[in-house]
């Protein structure tokens, strides 16, 4: 796609997403296989999927549609896969646990996802054991 059309194409379709999200319903699943028979997804779309996990109304349609996109779209399946594992750590506990739901269907069996899942629990894990234990004011590890 010429620059010229890809921006186009990128202006008229966050118009066509943001008309389709007010009217969105929890429970739509048009929203979600309309995004996956785009030709191409802009990165706005996944943020906007992102904010879509975070908001317990509307939280079922953009974990389905991510992992819609993880099992359909190869090409696109590091972006949503990399909003599925950050949302894991997410402050909210219904959109970590949500996340953790979506995630786990893949450990065991189903490559390449139960990959990244693993590699992604071990950053984690490494993370948290180089942090320093928090010290009371006693001396005491807490």
């Amino acid at each position: 796609m010429f620059p010229a059309q890809r921006h186009n194409y990128d202006t008229w379709l966050s118009h066509i997403v943001a008309a389709y999200l007010q009217k969105l319903s929890g429970k739509d699943k048009t929203f979600g296989r309309f995004l996956l028979d785009l030709p191409s997804v802009p990165p706005d779309v996944f943020q906007l999927l992102r904010d879509l996990c975070m908001s317990p109304p509307k939280m079922e349609v953009g974990f389905h549609t991510l992992r819609d996109f993880v099992n359909d779209r190869p090409t696109l399946r590091a972006d949503a896969m990399g909003i599925l594992l950050d949302l894991t750590t997410h402050e909210q506990k219904a959109t970590r646990a949500a996340a953790i739901i979506t995630l786990k269907r893949w450990v065991g069996d189903v490559q390449p996802m139960d990959q990244m899942v693993r590699d992604f629990a071990l950053q984690l894990l490494r993370r948290l054991q180089s942090k320093p234990a928090p010290v009371e004011e006693g001396g005491k590890v807490e």
